[in-house]
């Protein structure tokens, strides 16, 4: 299992940019929005690797899941919200667009990609190849 171990460790190294969550915004010199990153868990067995991606607030509609050269891409934007001509005296909420960008194992079959969304929580599911699985050997007998 120290493979699959080093496989689940490289998630870490997938991101583009290395700030994570909601925590750490910055803004974005060209368009001035506030761009923010969805706190994202990889998990893996035996035949899969998944990504969970908080997305509260979001429908499928405002999610794009891309694959490119082996890097999954995950888009979207969360719009502001109509709440009257009221004035914000607090706004820790955040809006604008996301991006998490994620280079993946070769043992992942990119054409059996999945995605899921449910109660706002995105669900990526990553097949492993099947050579890349791992499989019991049967110990046969042999009578002499």
């Amino acid at each position: 299992m120290v493979s699959a171990w080093n496989e689940l460790s490289r998630l870490e190294s997938w991101l583009w940019d290395r700030s994570r969550g909601l925590s750490q915004l910055h803004t974005n010199g060209d368009s001035q929005k506030t761009v923010w990153q969805p706190a994202v868990d990889a998990l893996e067995d035996a035949a899969h690797i998944l990504l969970v991606a908080d997305l509260p607030g979001l429908e499928q509609k405002d999610i794009d899941i891309t694959v490119e050269n082996n890097v999954l891409v995950v888009r979207g934007e969360r719009k502001a919200g109509a709440h009257g001509d009221g004035t914000f005296h607090t706004r820790e909420r955040v809006q604008g667009p996301f991006s998490r960008a994620f280079t993946l194992p070769a043992t992942v079959d990119v054409d059996a990609i999945e995605a899921e969304m449910k109660a706002g929580v995105l669900t990526i599911t990553l097949p492993k190849k099947r050579e890349a699985r791992p499989r019991q050997i049967k110990v046969t007998s042999v009578s002499t």
